[in-house]
């Protein structure tokens, strides 16, 4: 008797536990949903543009391309060597990057998304960063970040308002 009380009460147990799964799980997603209400862009899109900011990035790309997705105006981007605070900056550091390092790869390791209100993205970034200088020192780094995107109604993606490296830490 005493092994079937346990066996109704175990069985009761993991009925709740189990029912209340797809109740977490749809809270879940009913949270999601209305945390992007009145944004333009949704997570997969803002996972895209990070992937393609790196991309370009990997490529040495035409400045052009990655001036595009920065945003026009209260432009802050903070590098261990510079604060950016417009294009011109950005070219300087562009630049700079382009006489020290022959090649790089990037690797997103964490991607973080919160929608913000007034159509605005708050993302934490851990980035693996190799490259080969032109001295051909290996370089491997670690950097942890933190974005402020927008919406942009004049594109297709967002545009980064703010993009601050927190940490940047070597890996031997």
């Amino acid at each position: 008797m005493k092994h079937w009380i346990f066996l109704c009460v175990l069985l009761l147990e993991i009925g709740v536990a189990h029912a209340t799964v797809p109740n977490v799980a749809l809270a879940n997603y009913q949270h999601a949903l209305q945390g992007r209400k009145g944004h333009r862009f949704n997570a997969n899109q803002i996972r895209s543009f990070v992937y393609h900011w790196f991309g370009l990035h990997d490529d040495r790309a035409d400045i052009r391309q990655s001036y595009a997705l920065l945003c026009p105006s209260k432009l802050l981007m903070i590098f261990p060597e510079i604060t950016v605070r417009n294009k011109a900056d950005y070219k300087k550091w562009y630049d700079g990057v382009g006489k020290n390092i022959r090649s790089n790869l990037h690797r997103v390791q964490k991607l973080e998304i919160t929608f913000l209100p007034h159509h605005q993205y708050q993302l934490h970034v851990v980035v693996h960063w190799r490259a080969i200088s032109r001295q051909n020192k290996f370089i491997n780094m670690i950097a942890d970040q933190t974005w402020l995107l927008r919406d942009s109604n004049s594109t297709e993606h967002p545009c980064i308002q703010e993009y601050k490296i927190r940490e940047f830490t070597p890996i031997n």
